[in-house]
């Protein structure tokens, strides 16, 4: 004789009563196994832009300190201590001079600092002067240029896309590590119980189930539950029982006590 494969879901909780109690870590590592591309392609997409973003602030300069430069600098003069072409940047394939100086801020501190600009004319201009007007923050003179020059060689925009960038591989990372997280904290707070099926609505490659149950308490609840694999429903019809956890403190987040068998055991 053949048995009825409807009859495992009760079995099942017959044998099981509540899911065993394994480290939430535990069955947050095996539950991660499912979200396994997501997590992969966040992991290979992420380093590329995140080092070009890290790389592009420190080198080319911060656009947030050149706000901070044009809205609180203050401003002082200072002597030129060396102009030349530095060789090691380049912005449209256009070299930019670096003209170091020296400066002191309003307590009288000494400071040095350094400057890229564009022109060969305006380098040749500040040499032949020996001084320049230097702007800086008060809070911290480290953060300085000169007038009329920008602390940040990139537009802010140009950070702002690299960020955008990054995000392609920030949001399925984040998804593939958050959603096995309140699926693991359920299996080991749970509390397993029989729910009526009412109706079965498949949805793509899974099917949604609606489900009543009733609580400890006791209560009825009316729920749904997503993401069902078609496999498993193919042993399912409306008006049968199907075992399920539910979650104490907030009823209306259930699973199949079954798929949490195979996807942890």
């Amino acid at each position: 004789m053949t048995e009825d494969p409807r009859r495992d879901d009760r079995d099942l909780l017959v044998r099981a009563g509540d899911p065993p109690r394994v480290a939430w870590y535990t069955a947050y590592r095996r539950l991660l196994s499912s979200h396994r591309f997501p997590l992969l392609f966040g992991l290979a997409w992420i380093p590329a832009p995140t080092i070009l973003f890290v790389v592009f602030w420190f080198v080319f300069g911060s656009p947030l300190a050149e706000r901070r430069l044009d809205q609180d600098g203050a401003r002082v003069q200072g002597p030129v201590t060396d102009v030349r072409l530095n060789s090691n940047v380049s912005v449209n394939g256009e070299h930019p001079y670096r003209v170091n100086y020296e400066f002191l801020d309003l307590g009288g501190k000494k400071y040095t600092g350094s400057c890229d600009i564009f022109g060969k004319g305006q380098a040749n201009e500040l040499q032949r002067r020996g001084v320049c007007t230097i702007v800086y923050l008060a809070d911290d003179p480290a953060v300085n240029k000169l007038e009329g020059a920008s602390y940040a060689l990139l537009p802010w925009w140009v950070f702002v896309l690299i960020l955008a960038f990054a995000m392609f591989g920030w949001v399925p990372l984040a998804h593939a590590l958050v959603s096995p997280l309140g699926a693991a904290l359920l299996f080991r707070n749970g509390v397993a119980t029989m729910a009526r099926v009412e109706s079965i609505r498949p949805s793509g490659g899974t099917a949604e189930l609606a489900l009543t149950f009733q609580t400890r308490r006791p209560e009825e609840v009316r729920t749904l539950c997503r993401s069902v694999p078609l496999s498993l429903c193919k042993a399912l019809e409306e008006g049968q029982e199907v075992a399920i956890l539910y979650d104490p403190r907030k009823p209306v987040r259930v699973a199949l006590l079954r798929r949490f068998r195979e996807q942890i055991e």
